[in-house]
């Protein structure tokens, strides 16, 4: 794997994680079916590609996938498991370069979700989400990666008939075999192609994500969102290569529209921008393409 495709996986994983949570919870409560089975199947695919994709020519599509089997405990109760996998189309990527089709597989999770965890003051409902992710995924195998932990909990309010106001945390804690690992990829092209090279990474101890969103629905089938929010990472430090513990700050806006077609079938099409905090490079700025994608969320149920 080489260094752009590191690079390019760490970015692209974080957005997919950020929109999935974003959308997880509607389409998971709109399960409406009139089924008096417990056992729900569906599928979901959040797709992605950079802005400045299409001006390269043919861009590269991604995509984060998994099949989820559910058992209800009632309404607001169930269980889950979610096998996950990843796939790339041919197509130029964010740094201009063109790749070839491939899948991989993500780290499968199990979860358990009730939707009505707590009613609080001011008519605000919570929803809480208790995920376990397995190291099943090629790039957790690599580090050791023991398990993921994460907890997502969404706090909402109703201000009207048709618009509604919600804040959602979700933080995560990465259990770790080892505080930093090896990676190693050759060079393909220029003066050093062919070269074999590699560098220490330090393993994620942590990340806490949070966003406010605004709906507006127009009718029983379309709306429009807006939402802002923030993403913090923490990495170990590591005593043996002498490296300090670090961590990252990003800023996500997003603006969407929401079409609710059936209980069987929704999407979200959205545009992103992420930004960058405390960069060494350049300072934080919105609308930059290269920080820019569209989004493509679709859920079927069976």
């Amino acid at each position: 794997m080489n260094l752009r495709k590191i690079i390019l996986f760490a970015i692209l994983s974080s957005t997919m994680a950020e929109a999935h949570g974003a959308a997880s919870s509607l389409f998971d409560r709109n399960d409406s079916s009139d089924s008096r089975s417990p056992w729900r199947a569906s599928f979901f695919n959040l797709s992605t590609m950079p802005v400045k994709g299409p001006e390269q020519g043919a861009a590269q599509l991604f995509t984060y996938n998994y099949f989820s089997f559910d058992y209800k405990l009632d309404f607001n109760r169930k269980y889950s498991i979610r096998p996950v996998f990843f796939y790339e189309t041919s197509g130029y990527d964010s740094f201009g370069t063109y790749k070839s089709p491939k899948a991989t597989m993500g780290d499968a999770y199990v979860q358990y979700v009730d939707y009505g965890l707590a009613f609080l003051p001011g008519e605000v409902n919570l929803a809480g989400q208790f995920r376990v992710h397995l190291p099943t995924s090629q790039q957790s195998k690599e580090i050791n990666q023991i398990a993921r932990f994460e907890g997502v909990f969404t706090f909402e309010k109703l201000l009207g008939r048709t618009t509604s106001l919600s804040y959602e945390v979700r933080p995560n804690y990465y259990w770790q075999s080892q505080t930093n690992y090896l990676r190693t990829w050759t060079y393909v092209g220029g003066d050093r192609d062919g070269e074999l090279t590699g560098r220490v990474y330090q393993t994620k101890e942590y990340k806490i994500e949070h966003a406010l969103e605004v709906e507006k629905k127009w009718n029983k089938y379309i709306g429009n969102a807006l939402s802002i929010g923030m993403t913090h990472e923490g990495y170990n430090d590591s005593k043996v290569e002498n490296v300090e513990s670090r961590h990252t700050d990003e800023i996500n806006v997003g603006a969407s529209v929401i079409a609710d077609i059936s209980h069987k079938f929704n999407f979200i099409a959205s545009i992103q921008n992420n930004v960058p905090l405390h960069s060494s490079k350049r300072d934080a700025k919105f609308l930059r393409s290269d920080e820019m994608e569209y989004v493509l969320l679709t859920f079927f149920r069976f």
